[in-house]
Parts: C-alpha cells; structure tokens; sequence
C-alpha cells in the first residue's frame, strides 16, 4: 500500500468566469546569439558592443523591464526542442517536427503555458511563425492540455497562397499587427525566423547581422502599438527571448565560419537573451543568475495567475513584484534500489539540482544541476550514475558520474565512460558475469539527430574494469534520435537492449519503432551478434503516423517480457510481447491497456512480473488502478520495490514506496 493517504491532485482548473489578469506576448528571436544582441561585451563579429544589434530594444524597452543575463538552454540547442521547452517549463528531448499525417506524435507531451492560461481564462491564443515547425506548438497531446485548450496557428507564407514561408520577418510583423488589432487574441507566441535562416544560409556575417538589426525597431514599434490599444494597454506583458544561440570563435567544429552553426553545448549556443516587461515587471532592473529557458513558462504561470504543474522550471521571482512562494520541492527523481539515491530539486537560482545519497550530496555541489539518478544493487552493493551541468567557460556540457557505495558510505567514485553526454543521459546499468558495473546509452552529447555515423547515432557499451572503461560500439542499425531505457543480461552473458528509433533514411519524424538487440563481450572486443526489428503492426493502425517509446524490458523465469507505450491518434496504447529464445523471435504483440490517460513521459514498470504503469494521478495494473496523493514527476521499479516521486500538495513532491 502507498504511504499516504489519498489526495487528488486537480486537473488545470477552468475559471473563465475570472477575468484574465494579464494578456502576454512572447517574442522569439530565433536563433539569435547574445553577443550580437544584448551582450555589453564587444561582438566578435562587428567590433562593437553587443547592445548594437538591438539598440533601440537596449535604450527604450529595457529600461521600462527586467533585462536577465546568464539564460541558458540546458537541452538540445535547436529550434523545435527548444520551443517545446519554453512552451512547456520541462527540458524536452525529441523535436517537434511537424506532422502532416495526424497523431501529432511531436507535439509536446506535457502542458503549455497557453494551454494552462486557457484552461484558466477560457481567452483566445494564437501561435505565429513565418515557418511550420513552430505549429506542433499550438498545443500538447496531454491528457490537461490538448486542441481545445491550444492556439491557433498563424503561418505566415512568401506571398498570399504559397506555402513557402516569408523569407524575412517584415510579414510576420505586418500580420501580428493585423490580427493583434483585428481579433486580439490575450495570449501569443511569435516566433522570427530571418535570424537563423541567415545565419545559417547569408553568404557572409552581414546578412545575420542585418536580420538582428531588422527585428530591432519593429518589437519596439509593437510594444507601443500594444500601449496605444485599449485592449492590450497597461495590461500586457512582452517576454523577448530566443530558443537558443550560436557558436562563438573556438567553439563548434572549429570552421572559419562558426557563426553558423549550432546545436552543440558551446556556451555561445546555450546563452539566450530575455528581456521582461509590463505590469508585474520590476523596471530597469539587471539580473544574474543561474537561469534556465524552462523557467520562462512557471514565470508566466505566476504572472498569470494559473497552475503548471509538469513544468520543472522555477519562476523568475526576482524580477516580479509579486511574491512567489514555493514552486517545487522535495525530490526530482528517484532511482529503484536498496539505496536512498534520488535527485532533489533546489530553489536557489545559482544551483538548480543535486543528487542525495541519504542525507549526503554525493554530485558536485558547484555544478548547476545534477540530474536523472539511476542505480543497480549487487551483493549488499550499489553502482550509481547521474549526470551533471558543467560550466567550464566557454562550453557548458553535461558530464556523466558514477558511484560505487555501500549503505551510505561512497566506496569509490568514477567519471563516465566520455567526456560529454546528451542532456537526457540516464543509462541502462547491469552488472556483468565479472561483477563489473556496465552501461549502455545512445552516444550523442549534444542530442542532435545530425551527430553521429552517417547522420545516424552509435550506442556505446562500457564497462569498468576497476581502473579503466572498456568502450564497445554498436552502429548497426544506425538509427536517428535512438533511445535507450532498460536492458536484460542472460546466463549467457548476453546483453539484451531495447531501442526505439526512426531508420537512418527517414526524417526521424514519422517512424518510431522498436529494435532489438543482441551483444556480448568476447575476447575482441564487444560484439552485435543480431538484431530484430519488432512487428508490432497487430496491434497499430496500418496506416498513419504511430509513435513507439519506453520499451521496457524484464526476464522471468527464461521468458523476455517487453513494454512499449505506442501513441496513436485519441490515445495511448501499452503494448506486450514476449520471447522464450533469448530475444530473435518475438511473439505476437497484444495491447495491456488503452487510455488517453497513460502517461508518455513516464516509462512502464515491471512490478513482480506483471506490467504496472500510470494513468492520471493512478498507478495500474491489470488487476486495477490505484489512487495516489497526486501527479507523478518520476518513478523506477527494481522488479520488487516500486519508487514513485509523487506531488503531495501543490508544489510539493516526495516519494513513495509500493
């Protein structure tokens, strides 16, 4: 049984009764670096101070807001990822592209902040951008959120008619203004892409540079167009960002051009400009801090008035004149072990999260986050690894740490197998034949589909020998954006992992699927004896997009037991399969459970053998649901012992055991 009594915790409540306390318009320089924008140091590229490039911004709207130095995108550094994030409060992993056969398998998976602010005011909202990769993020595919709560898109083409986006931003400023005036919608995202298609593709600097200069006056001009109707006037609040920068000299790959590119964990590509102001804003204020793009969305809930319980973002308390109490607190995230290992999160803005051993940190209490703790107990012992966020100047990387410990005393520590790992890092750990501590995870530490072999991504296996890894790559099948959760060891010493991953020739977009593989460690080396790739077509629509994630697995007395989540267009399925052959045949997928309710950020669970997952603020199995206190931000199983991190009342989160 739970340890605590049962508490609902409430959907996103509806109060359209209310009238809506503040409009909010959100601005999206994408692609912009703040050394060309809003930086006081001298920009490498022009000579002068960084300011210039949006000068008019510097001298007439900044002094009437909050202007926020040290943002920073702490996820993948491009544009669709990066927008679910700030749309949602939540670091996201895989992009949102655009999706023209249904399911909306990329939009985000967790509320936004215009989701919650409808779903509080019941008041139009519009999402506009002179590109369609922004449109997945009219509205999420939560159970909370969903179309009726989401915004209308707003595609701004070359010309009337085409379908070929405007190719600079002065459209998208002329219809804003239009529809602005027209059908005043209270709650907007604007997303300009100029910026970052000249950066990429201008035949020098000049065309950057010119982009950023020529959004300058215009968010100027729109602000004082917002204070000259009455409908917008002393009651909206403007929010100027970007989704992520750019690469600064030294940085990248080290072309005579970096200025082009981005998408790795450059500093030049994690620093964001934000720019806040209006009613709730303090004036002419300058702030510094460990700040993240998912703090925006908390920071408009606040402003709002509203409720955004899945963000793991905090608001931005200092630069509000109203008090914020506490957002989050307690535990992040928890793994499955005899351990008390979990993440807990922090309200000081200089450090975000670190990993507790019991009562003792046992992450680097100097770095800006630790995150994602997993674990695995062998012999009165455990092997731990999380992953932290290192400011080392001019690269801001996610590093990967482990721990040997027994009770709570730290036997011995570890760096990871690489330098650098994805954001989203959290391997699968077993303990191999030699009781080594092995570990295996998709190898792209910048989280971009385009870094790896052949526009695909390795897996990388390592296990640690005592004083050295020992590194084993995978790179068949190559697969694009590859994610990795749970893995079996047989008797054999066989290594079992479930992938899921779109084939190297697609677009990454419209095909997920589950892939198998079958490893081992021989004397040359570590080697991929086979892989499968499951049908799981008995149990999916033959036609349209479906989207595979979470494959789960377990061994039970010689039976390979998988989990999948599969969305499909109105809901989620939770599917099962099972082989007796230690993993090449499969047998015919059958569906465990079918709701709009199952989670898609959580992973099923084994649980004694049976298949256990969360729907709603309920645990389930086949035997029947069970209330819990609340929503659940995470949870991991040891096959015996169920851990869930559970929100007890709002903003608080503990964790409980089953």
């Amino acid at each position: 049984m739970l340890a605590l009594p049962w508490i609902l915790a409430p959907l996103l409540s509806c109060r359209s009764a209310e009238p809506p306390p503040l409009n909010v318009v959100v601005v999206v320089i994408d692609g912009v670096r703040t050394d060309d924008s809003y930086s006081s140091e001298v920009s490498e590229l022009t000579g002068e101070p960084g300011t210039d490039g949006l000068r008019s911004i510097h001298d007439f709207l900044v002094p009437q807001g909050t202007l926020i130095r040290g943002v920073r995108n702490t996820g993948t550094t491009t544009t669709a990822p990066a927008h679910t994030t700030l749309m949602t409060g939540h670091k996201s992993r895989l992009a949102n592209f655009s999706n023209d056969t249904g399911a909306g398998s990329y939009r985000p998976t967790r509320p936004t902040w215009i989701e919650a602010v409808r779903a509080g005011y019941g008041e139009p909202a519009m999402v506009m951008a002179n590109q369609t990769l922004i449109e997945p993020m009219s509205w999420s595919i939560h159970p909370e959120g969903g179309q009726a709560l989401g915004a209308d898109f707003v595609f701004v083409p070359e010309k009337p008619g085409s379908n070929q986006p405007a190719g600079n931003d002065a459209p998208v400023f002329a219809q804003l203004k239009r529809t602005l005036a027209d059908e005043h919608p209270r709650y907007v995202l604007v997303n300009l892409k100029a910026v970052d298609r000249t950066g990429h593709y201008a035949t020098s600097t000049d065309g950057y540079l010119n982009a950023i200069r020529a959004v300058d006056a215009p968010i100027v001009e729109l602000w004082e167009s917002l204070q000259l109707d009455p409908f917008y006037a002393g009651n909206t609040v403007l929010i100027i960002t970007s989704d992520h920068g750019r690469d600064r000299e030294g940085e990248g790959d080290g072309s005579i051009e970096y200025w082009r590119n981005h998408g790795d964990a450059g500093a030049g590509d994690r620093d964001i400009p934000l720019i806040l102001l209006g009613p709730g804003i303090h004036a002419g204020l300058e702030l510094e801090g460990a700040y993240a793009l998912q703090d925006i969305a908390p920071t408009i809930a606040a402003l709002t008035g509203v409720s955004l319980p899945w963000a793991t973002g905090l608001p931005i308390a200092d630069a509000l004149e109203m008090e914020v109490g506490p957002q989050r607190e307690g535990v992040a995230s928890v793994s499955a072990s005899q351990s008390e290992l979990r993440q807990v999160w922090l309200q000081e803005t200089a450090h975000r999260s670190q990993i507790m051993l019991g009562e003792s940190i046992i992450s680097d209490p100097e770095v800006w986050a630790a995150e994602a703790p997993t674990a695995v107990d062998f012999g009165g012992r455990t092997w731990a690894c999380w992953r932290e966020l290192r400011d080392e100047g001019e690269r801001v990387p996610w590093t990967p740490h482990c721990a040997l410990f027994q009770g709570e005393q730290i036997v011995e520590r570890i760096q990871g197998p690489s330098d650098e790992v994805s954001p989203f890092w959290r391997p699968a750990l077993h303990i191999d034949a030699q009781d080594r501590l092995c570990l295996s995870a998709p190898f792209n530490p910048d989280d971009v589909a385009s870094a790896g072999m052949d526009d695909s991504v390795a897996i990388h296996h390592s296990c640690w020998d005592g004083s050295a890894w020992e590194i084993g790559i995978n790179t068949q099948p190559q697969l694009r954006y590859p994610e990795l959760h749970s893995a079996v060891i047989l008797a054999d010493g066989q290594v079992i992992l479930p992938l899921i991953g779109s084939p190297p020739n697609s677009d990454a977009r419209d095909e997920r699927r589950v892939h198998i593989q079958l490893s081992s460690w021989e004397e040359a080396g570590w080697v991929l004896n086979d892989s499968v790739e499951l049908d799981l077509s008995a149990t999916q629509p033959l036609t349209g997009t479906w989207r595979h994630a979470w494959p789960t697995l377990t061994q039970d007395q010689g039976v390979l037991k998988l989990l999948v989540l599969a969305h499909r267009e109105g809901g989620v399925d939770l599917i099962l399969t099972t082989s007796t052959d230690g993993g090449l045949v499969w047998s015919r997928a059958s569906v465990v459970a079918s709701s709009t309710e199952i989670s898609l950020d959580l992973p099923p669970q084994w649980l004694a053998g049976e298949p256990t997952w969360i729907q709603g603020t309920q645990v389930c199995t086949q035997a029947g649901c069970e209330d819990l206190p609340g929503r659940v931000a995470d949870w991991r199983s040891d096959g015996e012992i169920l851990r869930l991190v559970v929100e007890i009342e709002p903003g608080v989160w503990e964790v409980l055991e089953r």
